[in-house]
This record gives C-alpha cells, sequence and structure tokens, in this order.
C-alpha cells in the first residue's frame, strides 16, 4: 500500500463533496499518482464517528481494488518512488 488519510468536513452536502474529491482525484492523477477515495456523509445529529471511519475505509478499500482488477500491469509503488537497482544496500 499507500498512506491513507481521513478528512472531515462539515456543513457539505453530496454534490458539493463529491466535485471536491473529483477535483482532489484529478490534480492527484495529473502528477502521475493514482488516488482511492472513500467517503461517507451523515447528519451531525447522528454521528457515530467509528462506524462513520468504517463505511469510508471499507469504500476506499472496494476502489483499491476496483482499480488494481482494471489495471494489474500498474505497479502499486509509483516508479518514481521505488528504490534505484543501481544501488547497493550492502556495505562497500
Amino acid at each position: 500500500g499507500g498512506d491513507e488519510y481521513v478528512a472531515f468536513g462539515t456543513d457539505t452536502d453530496a454534490e458539493v463533496l463529491t466535485e471536491k474529491l473529483n477535483t482532489f482525484t484529478r490534480i492527484v492523477e495529473s502528477e502521475g499518482y493514482h488516488v482511492s477515495v472513500g467517503y461517507e456523509i451523515q447528519n451531525a445529529g447522528s454521528i457515530q464517528m467509528s462506524a462513520l471511519i468504517k463505511v469510508a475505509e471499507n469504500k476506499m478499500y472496494q476502489a483499491k481494488q476496483e482499480f488494481y482488477s482494471q489495471n494489474p500491469a500498474v505497479r502499486r509503488r509509483h516508479p518514481r518512488c521505488a528504490p534505484d537497482p543501481q544501488k547497493s544496500l550492502s556495505p562497500q
């Protein structure tokens, strides 16, 4: 994998949130990376934080699985982050 983050927003409807997440995804992917996003929306009066995070996390993992099943040749680690094969880890 990769890094995982959680973000919280207040007073945002689903349409606005979806557009913001789509913009974020386009920006990240324009730099040559892939991002899997999962989110959930609940009314302020009914928030159960652990359940909210679990639903969003499950959606993120589902998006990751879908991406890698549709792009099997894509490495899970970005090439710019891969170790340099010319460098040796053994002492000289």
